[in-house]
């Protein structure tokens, strides 16, 4: 008698696996089918045909928070990228070597480490928005700096203007 016990207790087992299988694998399908009117066309379409979809799949919201997190992620990833990129440049500007790729990587690091040590900052090495605006800060003073020895070379009054036509808060500006 116990042997049909477990025979049915294994079938309702089955029954429940297989179900929530198969509501993971409809969810999954949907998000699929999503990333697909994605690339067509607009994303309002895509959230309503996920939210339609993922309804009918019996994939609940599942399939709709996956989504949204996968968009989450992408926009961070966007905006990171960005991030490293727009930084890369600026030590670029600055005479650090390195190359824009995007991508932190291991000189890149070595190279925001370096400018931070240049200029007696706490040494990260990480791409942040301080560390963007500082080196904003320090090529606007290079500029400052090369164009005040521009007009100390040529030593004349056009020179001397011209640096505070161009840097009327110059740090030079009471040499000038």
């Amino acid at each position: 008698q116990q042997e049909p016990f477990n025979q049915q207790s294994n079938d309702s087992t089955r029954k429940v696996s297989r179900s929530n299988v198969e509501e993971k694998q409809s969810a999954e399908e949907s998000v699929q089918q999503a990333r697909v009117l994605e690339k067509k066309g607009s994303f309002a379409k895509t959230a309503t045909a996920l939210f339609v979809i993922a309804a009918l799949a019996g994939g609940g919201y599942y399939a709709f928070d996956q989504y949204q997190s996968e968009q989450a992620l992408k926009k961070q990833a966007e905006f990171t990228k960005k991030q490293v990129l727009r930084a890369q440049g600026l030590l670029k500007q600055l005479g650090y070597e390195l190359r824009r790729s995007g991508i932190k990587d291991a000189t890149t690091a070595q190279q925001i480490r370096l400018f931070e040590e240049h200029n007696n900052f706490k040494q990260t090495g990480e791409v942040s928005q301080t560390l963007i605006d500082r080196l904003k800060e320090a090529i606007v003073a290079k500029k400052d700096k090369d164009a005040w020895n521009i007009a100390k070379n040529e030593n004349t009054e056009a020179g001397y203007s011209r640096y505070l036509r161009d840097f009327p808060d110059g740090n030079y500006r009471s040499q000038a």
